[in-house]
């Protein structure tokens, strides 16, 4: 199921253009008063999803609204599993106050609760049969004892033969980059008032650390595939006031970064991923590439001011949960920003 709410229409017609899959629904991009109505109760395809019935649906995003409502609605008569969903499933560290936790209280608009007491429906966490992770390892213990998790097999070469179809279906040409850098910073989504009014500042200490290396600014896709225009300009005046002192370049593609990994992972296998925070592009290379890379969260160094300890400290726990399963190249959390400059030299 696609909504053209979170891909872009041109995604959605090759997804169904490509049939791989039994049965693919689509919905509708609407707006106003027609997004608020038109979504489940208006769509003529509507009632053949909500009537599947002995069926294994799959899932591979948790948490937004719609979809949770269609997974409540179809565990009634189908097997449902729970799919990878990036870092998700592997930094909760309390089922019961966390991830699937949040499908049962999430508020829905009221023309849902008219479908849901039409339809009788109770909603709950206990819907999801398994979930199926790339790494069960990387897992909490309050995971694993709260529902079934499954190993997906998935081998090196696996994601190599479907290179060219992921391609097709992401509009990807091989080739059209060459993505040979030194660093890659992932922008943040970090949402903070006063970390905003100095965003500016940190980020010119952040990339002080880079001095004489090749920079690539990987910037976070918004919805509708779109990218943020002020993040494109916060990090070109970035970029402009190192002039001369380093190499940035800034993605301003909607390509998502695991297609453009997959086609330049054997030239970025020495770079230095670095961001503000967690975020899955740490792990994508080990989980879906078996490949180990370097990575960087400055979240001690410029965050801590404005984020809970606590918070933090999770982190912390679950970055050391994973260097436990890497060789050579780990997750590193420096203290300071020299600390940086010493893990970005050794590159």
């Amino acid at each position: 199921m696609l909504d053209e709410k979170i891909f872009p229409y041109s995604l959605v017609k090759r997804v169904v253009d490509y049939g791989g899959w039994d049965q693919t629904f689509v919905i509708k991009r609407k707006k106003g008063l027609s997004e608020f109505f038109g979504r489940f109760i208006l769509k003529g395809d509507v009632r053949e999803l909500l009537t599947l019935r002995g069926r294994t649906i799959v899932f591979f995003s948790y948490g937004y609204r719609y979809c949770v409502f269609v997974v409540n609605l179809l565990s009634r008569q189908n097997d449902v599993i729970m799919m990878e969903d990036g870092i998700a499933p592997y930094n909760m560290s309390d089922m019961a106050t966390g991830w699937l936790n949040t499908c049962k209280s999430i508020t829905m608009p009221y023309a849902y609760v008219l479908l849901w007491w039409a339809n009788n429906i109770k909603m709950d966490s206990s819907f999801v049969s398994s979930l199926e992770v790339f790494d069960v390892r990387l897992l909490s213990r309050e995971m694993k004892s709260s529902i079934e998790c499954r190993q997906i097999e998935l081998f090196p070469d696996d994601v190599e033969k479907k290179a060219e179809t992921i391609n097709k279906i992401f509009d990807y040409r091989d080739g059209v980059d060459n993505l040979c850098y030194d660093i890659v910073y992932f922008d943040t989504d970090f949402d903070h008032a006063e970390y905003r009014k100095s965003e500016f500042q940190i980020l010119c200490r952040l990339f002080s650390a880079f001095a004489g290396k090749k920079v690539l600014v990987k910037l976070r896709i918004c919805g509708f595939g779109e990218l943020s225009n002020d993040r494109l300009q916060l990090m070109m005046s970035v970029r402009d006031f190192y002039c001369g002192k380093m190499v940035i370049d800034v993605i301003s593609t909607d390509i998502p970064w695991e297609i453009a990994y997959l086609n330049n992972k054997k030239i970025l296998v020495n770079a230095v991923f670095v961001s503000m925070g967690l975020t899955t592009v740490m792990l994508t290379p080990h989980l879906i590439f078996r490949q180990e890379q370097l990575s960087v969260i400055c979240q001690t160094i410029f965050l801590s001011e404005y984020c809970r300890k606590s918070d933090l400290m999770g982190i912390q726990q679950f970055v050391e949960r994973v260097n436990q399963f890497r060789v050579n190249k780990t997750i590193h959390i420096p203290e300071t920003l020299s600390d940086l400059c010493k893990i970005v030299a050794k590159k």
